[in-house]
């Protein structure tokens, strides 16, 4: 759901299906909302309840920070991408999360994750490397311990 939401925000507004499976991306949104309102009801304690939201959390602040630094295209694709963002935010609401405590732990995360090998079977993809871990030179965002562990992962990726 968080993956169709950004791709479909990044879509080409000429293509009118895309504009189709939007409106499909922010109805799937909007019932998940529904339910998230309907198990926050339910005891705090409730397994289903706290399996839902930590679920939801792990990918909603980065699916929201993601989704407002798009660069505004056309104006159609702005106004589909505001939706997006409208519907992504009434769901963090639904699940009662605080944009400003989530944004910390994302931060938090990201940090944390810049220590690490990005490399799922390097030693090193759990604890901290002797030297310090390099940003990818292909994205520039995944960090990896060597260049043998980059090589490794992008032909794992194949």
């Amino acid at each position: 759901m968080s993956r169709s939401a950004i791709i479909f925000a990044r879509a080409d507004a000429a293509d009118s299906d895309n504009m189709e499976v939007a409106n499909v991306c922010v109805r799937i949104i909007n019932a998940y909302t529904r339910v998230a309102a309907a198990l926050g009801m339910r005891s705090g304690k409730n397994a289903l309840r706290k399996d839902f939201r930590q679920a939801a959390r792990r990918h909603w602040y980065r699916t929201l920070k993601t989704l407002r630094e798009l660069p505004p295209r056309d104006q159609r694709t702005t106004r589909r991408r505001s939706q997006l963002i409208d519907a992504w935010e009434r769901l963090g609401v639904a699940l009662k999360l605080e944009e400003i405590n989530e944004k910390t732990d994302y931060e938090r995360e990201v940090k944390k994750a810049a220590q690490l090998c990005a490399w799922v079977q390097c030693e090193y993809h759990e604890k901290k490397p002797p030297q310090p871990t390099r940003a990818c030179v292909g994205c520039g965002e995944t960090r990896y311990c060597s260049r043998a562990c980059q090589q490794k992962c992008v032909l794992s990726l194949c």
